[in-house]
């Protein structure tokens, strides 16, 4: 199985979790994984610019297009313990910016990737620091973060879901995994599969190998 699969894989694990949706057929939710799958690998580029900020830091994305450069503030982009690591580890250039490539993210992620940690810098959820990681997975979305993720499809949903978990910006990543939460819940294996749009099954290996490595799935209450 390709190792992004199986990356994959466990960032659905925190969704499924939300809801504890164990209680279902959830062999079947495999196939949900394939969808995540074919999202990050099919997704677009887009080239993007930002005005600078200071301090400022440089993200690059990766594309096969070329790369885009967006500038943010090093502070606000500190919200990616990723790249809050990174940053203490290199030195400036001369010029007193820092440039961060991040080959795992394409342009267009990337961008809505920024989009978030410039407003969450701007007008945070103050109350999530204050609460449990259990009261955030059941406190309600607020509304200007329905509205962020409304204005994605559902490509750009699952590869914002492996940008925040590549970047580990946990914040953005329990907000995305809570919004995939909400859309399964209470629906079949089939009307997940339709859903997102699933059309390939698990091989007999791939689903035993997913057993496997994700006991939960089978055990049983």
């Amino acid at each position: 199985m390709p190792q992004i699969l199986l990356k994959t894989f466990l960032v659905l694990e925190n969704c499924l979790k939300i809801f504890d949706i164990k209680r279902y057929d959830t062999i079947n939710f495999s196939f949900i994984t394939f969808a995540f799958h074919n999202a990050a690998m099919e997704s677009e580029s887009s080239m993007a610019s930002d005005a600078p900020q200071e301090p400022q830091v440089i993200l690059v994305s990766n594309d096969k297009e070329g790369e885009a450069k967006f500038s943010i503030s090093r502070k606000a982009v500190e919200l990616s313990i990723t790249i809050k690591n990174l940053l203490q580890e290199m030195p400036d250039d001369e010029d007193g910016v820092s440039e961060i490539p991040l080959p795992n993210v394409t342009a267009s992620v990337l961008e809505r990737v920024v989009e978030y940690i410039k407003r969450e810098h701007s007008d945070p959820d103050v109350e999530y620091d204050k609460r449990t990681p259990n009261e955030n997975r059941c406190a309600e979305i607020r509304e200007v973060d329905k509205e962020f993720c409304g204005k994605l499809n559902m490509e750009g949903l699952f590869n914002l879901i492996l940008a925040a978990n590549y970047l580990d910006i946990k914040k953005l990543l329990d907000l995305t995994c809570k919004t995939v939460a909400h859309m399964i819940k209470g629906k079949t294996p089939e009307e997940i599969k339709s859903l997102f749009g699933v059309t390939r099954e698990f091989t007999p290996e791939e689903e035993e190998q997913v057993k496997r490595e994700n006991p939960w799935l089978v055990e049983t209450k």
